[in-house]
C-alpha cells in the first residue's frame, strides 16, 4: 500500500438554515435526482402512465409543487429536457424555497448539453445549501463539461470532505477526476479515505486500477492479496492476482495462479454453481498467454 501523505485541506462549508420543510423534501428526493436512481428502472410505459396519472392530478388541483417535481423527474427519464425544465420552474413558481427542484433544474441543464446555464442554477441552490453533497457533485460534472477542471476539482472536493456521510460513489467520481491530472495524488488520497470509510469494495477495486496503471505491482499484489484474505470466495480473486502478475512480468507466477483458477472452475462447475462467463474467458486467455512466454519468465 502506498504511505500516507497529505491530503488537500478540506474546504469547509458554510452553515445556512434550513427550514424542515426543505430537509424533509431533500431527504425525499436526494437519491432521485440527477441520475435518476431508482426511477431510471420503470419500465418506460410504466413511465409514460405515470406521468399521464401526474397529469391528471395536476390538472384537477390544487396547484401542487411537489406533483410538478414528480412529473419533472419523469420527463427526465424520457429526456424531454424542456418538459422537465417547464415542471421544475413552474414547481418553483409554486414554492421558491423548494431547494431540491433547482438542483433537478440545474442537473437537466447538463444532461440537455446547456452547462453554463446548470452552472448558474447550481450554484444558486448551494448559496442556500452549501451543505449539500450532490449539488457540489453536480457543480464539479458542469465545470468539468465546461472544461474547468481546477475549479472542478475543488467542488469534487467540497462533496467529499464535508460534514456529512462519506460516500463511495462520490469519491469514485473525485478519484477518477483527479486521475486524469494527477494519478499519484488520487490513488494517494483515496488509499486515505478508502481506510477511513472501511475500506469499501468498489474504492479498494478502483485504488488496484491505479496502482496498475501507475505499474506499482508490488503494492497492487499486496492489495489484492488482503482482498482475497476477506472474501468467502476467493477464485474471482484469484484471477485478479494472476492478471496483475502477468502484468508485472512475472509470467511463470501467473501462469500456476491461473491454472489453480481454471482447476478451481472446473470444480465448482461439476458442483453446479454458477461461473460467470468473464472468469473463463479471462483464464482462458490467460493460460494462453503465459503458455506462449512462460518459458522466458523470471
Amino acid at each position: 500500500m502506498l504511505s500516507k501523505g497529505a491530503r488537500p485541506a478540506p474546504i469547509q462549508p458554510h452553515s445556512a438554515p434550513m427550514t424542515s420543510w426543505n430537509r424533509i423534501t431533500l431527504a425525499l428526493y436526494a437519491s432521485l435526482l440527477l441520475s435518476g436512481i431508482g426511477l431510471a428502472r420503470v419500465p418506460h410505459g410504466d413511465v409514460h402512465r405515470a406521468i399521464l396519472a401526474l397529469t391528471k392530478k395536476i390538472a384537477r388541483g390544487p396547484a401542487s409543487a411537489s406533483l410538478h417535481l414528480r412529473r419533472g423527474q419523469l420527463h427526465g427519464i424520457h429526456k424531454d429536457w424542456a418538459k422537465a425544465e417547464r415542471d421544475y420552474r413552474r414547481a418553483l413558481d409554486l414554492e421558491p424555497s423548494m431547494l431540491v427542484a433547482r438542483r433537478a433544474l440545474a442537473g437537466t441543464f447538463l444532461r440537455a448539453g446547456r452547462p453554463a446555464e446548470a452552472e448558474r442554477e447550481v450554484r444558486r441552490f448551494l448559496a442556500a445549501c452549501p451543505g449539500d453533497a450532490d449539488g457540489w457533485a453536480l457543480l464539479a460534472r458542469t465545470l468539468t463539461e465546461l472544461g474547468r477542471h481546477p475549479g472542478a476539482l475543488q467542488a469534487w472536493t467540497r462533496s467529499t470532505t464535508g460534514d456529512g456521510e462519506r460516500r463511495a460513489d462520490l469519491w469514485l467520481e473525485r478519484t477518477r477526476a483527479l486521475a486524469n491530472l494527477d494519478a499519484t495524488a488520487a490513488l494517494r488520497d483515496l488509499d486515505a479515505a478508502t481506510a477511513q470509510m472501511g475500506h469499501p469494495i468498489v474504492l479498494e477495486l478502483e485504488a488496484l486500477t491505479l496502482e496498475r496503471q501507475l505499474r506499482r505491482f508490488s503494492e497492487a499484489l499486496t492489495r489484492v492479496r488482503h482482498l482475497t484474505e476477506r472474501a468467502r470466495r476467493k477464485t474471482a480473486w484469484r484471477l485478479l492476482e494472476a492478471e496483475v502478475l502477468e502484468q508485472a512480468g512475472r509470467t511463470a507466477e501467473a501462469r500456476a495462479v491461473f491454472l489453480e483458477v481454471d482447476r478451481q472452475a472446473r470444480s465448482e462447475l461439476t458442483r453446479r454453481r454458477h461461473i460467470p462467463k468473464d472468469w473463463v474467458t479471462r483464464t482462458t486467455n490467460g493460460l494462453r498467454r503465459t503458455a506462449e512466454t512462460a518459458g522466458g519468465t523470471h
